[in-house]
């Protein structure tokens, strides 16, 4: 994503959260531009910010989750992961639980293999 592009992009979910804070696609998207542009840290917070507003965003928790472990913060990835997990069995998503399963199962490799 271009520079240019995505500091438009914020700008844009900026004025759309300032209208509505509890927008969670603004927060989402948000989220996303941030991580492309190599600004984990905020991505985290507004990911957060997207659960929150919608605690059944499942794209939101898993993208979290991913972030964090990217991050080195595997023991809450782990969590997140597991609450999306939950989320998605309890909207009858099973084929999406499957799927962030077995994140989560390849979060917990990855930490039981950390020094």
């Amino acid at each position: 994503m271009a520079m240019g592009r995505a500091d438009e992009a914020l700008r844009d979910f900026r004025e759309a959260l300032a209208r509505d804070p509890e927008f969670a696609p603004a927060r989402h998207y948000s989220a996303w531009t941030l991580a492309r542009i190599g600004r984990p840290g905020e991505a985290i917070a507004q990911y957060r910010l997207a659960v929150a507003a919608d605690a059944k965003r499942l794209d939101s928790r898993m993208q979290l989750g991913n972030l964090l472990a990217l991050s080195g913060q595997l023991d809450e990835a782990i969590r997140v992961g597991e609450l999306a997990e939950r989320v998605a069995l309890d909207s009858g998503e099973s084929q999406m639980a499957d799927t962030i399963r077995l994140r989560v199962q390849s979060f917990k490799k990855t930490s039981s293999k950390a020094p």
